[in-house]
């Protein structure tokens, strides 16, 4: 979720908006993050909506031609649920009316949006006041898609499609398997996979001192187990974590062949 939203920041900055669908809006977005968390007040929430508020009239008057638009974002909004600060209750202020600045020793309302990124629901006086965007578990076609452009250049051994037999392990075990939601589930899935993708590389390789060969873009069962103890290790129920790590290893169907 905060990496969809990063992404959009970047496609918006005039440097990249050239090959992006979102340069015919002619809209550079800045974002304005509050991380949340049960500590959090309305005024950590105040002050840097008016830091966005400030920074968005400021860019408006400097600027002729570029829409600028700063946007506000509730990093772990769902945090502040059953906090004795309540501090989304300033959030109906701001939605309604905008952020009340001083420009020019003029006070003004300047409308910003506002975004939260939440695992949970809030209540239904602040879910009824935006559009809500729900994003369940990934097919697991999506998934494989995604392994597969991580692991675009890595070679092995088999015709099998071992990106599709590990998304569908992965989609088994941890998305769709209730008993082991001690894991995070996506960030798993994404942080297996670039793991093998680093271990994959040597570290001449990575820093550009030497140029790829077919043999360092091997994928072997070492690469592979490295990269599931890594992040599959530490349940707390070691009978299942075991039977896991081996699922996941398993579902690569590599044998300890090393590259000729």
């Amino acid at each position: 979720k905060s990496r969809a939203l990063e992404l959009l920041c970047e496609a918006s900055i005039s440097g990249a908006k050239k090959k992006s669908f979102i340069s015919v809006l002619g809209l550079t977005i800045y974002k304005f993050v509050v991380q949340c968390s049960p500590d959090t007040t309305a005024e950590h929430v105040n002050s840097q909506a008016r830091r966005a508020a400030f920074a968005q009239n400021k860019q408006a008057k400097l600027t002729s031609g570029e829409r600028h638009q700063c946007v506000l974002v509730l990093e772990e909004v769902g945090a502040t649920i059953g906090s004795r600060h309540n501090p989304l209750m300033s959030l109906h202020q701001l939605i309604d009316h905008g952020v009340l600045v001083q420009i020019q020793g003029r006070w003004i309302c300047e409308r910003i949006p506002v975004i939260g990124i939440s695992n949970y629901r809030l209540d239904a006086s602040k879910m009824g006041r935006g559009s809500i965007v729900h994003r369940g578990n990934p097919a697991v076609e999506d998934l494989a898609m995604t392994a597969r452009t991580i692991l675009r250049h890595l070679d092995r051994t088999g015709s099998t499609d071992y990106t599709k037999m590990f998304s569908q392990a992965f989609n088994h075990n941890v998305l769709q398997d209730k008993t082991l939601n001690w894991y995070h589930g996506m960030r798993d899935f994404y942080a297996s996979v670039s793991t093998i993708q680093r271990l994959v590389q040597p570290t001449k390789e990575f820093v550009g001192l030497v140029k790829p060969t077919r043999a360092s873009r091997f994928l072997s069962s070492h690469t592979v187990r490295w990269a599931m103890l890594i992040n599959f290790q530490g349940y707390p129920d070691m009978k299942e974590e075991k039977r896991l790590l081996k699922t996941m290893i398993d579902s690569f169907q590599l044998s300890f062949e090393t590259p000729a």
